[in-house]
């Protein structure tokens, strides 16, 4: 699972992606908006639901991981082409390719769910 410092997700989140934080505190999810990243749940306070996210101490230490996002297939390859991690499920097996060299079965083309990011 790849892993983002604060500073790193600001700057490679794109609209309408989300994240989520995994330490030092879990369940912090904010998603890129127009308008910045937004908290969508937070472990620690529900006042903030909806509002930027602060630059807190705690923040600003996070270690963060991208949620997956459902694209088709096509998205998935521009993904690839961008550098980034994409993930196949089929039934109850998942698969993930970082590069456009490797392998895909033509059954998961056709059948499987796509996404941006690894999946769990």
């Amino acid at each position: 699972m790849k892993t983002y410092t604060t500073a790193q997700l600001i700057e490679t989140l794109k609209n309408g992606q989300a994240a989520e934080m995994i330490e030092p505190v879990q369940d912090i999810i904010v998603k890129r908006t127009s308008n910045g990243l937004i908290i969508m749940k937070d472990a620690l306070s529900e006042k903030r639901i909806g509002q930027p996210l602060p630059l807190t101490p705690i923040v600003l230490q996070g270690v963060w991981r991208k949620c997956a996002e459902k694209v088709s297939f096509q998205g998935a390859i521009e993904a690839l082409k961008e550098g980034e991690i994409v993930s196949c499920k089929l039934g109850q097996e998942i698969c993930a390719y970082e590069s456009l060299d490797e392998i895909v079965a033509l059954r998961e083309v056709v059948e499987g769910e796509w996404y941006i990011g690894e999946l769990e």
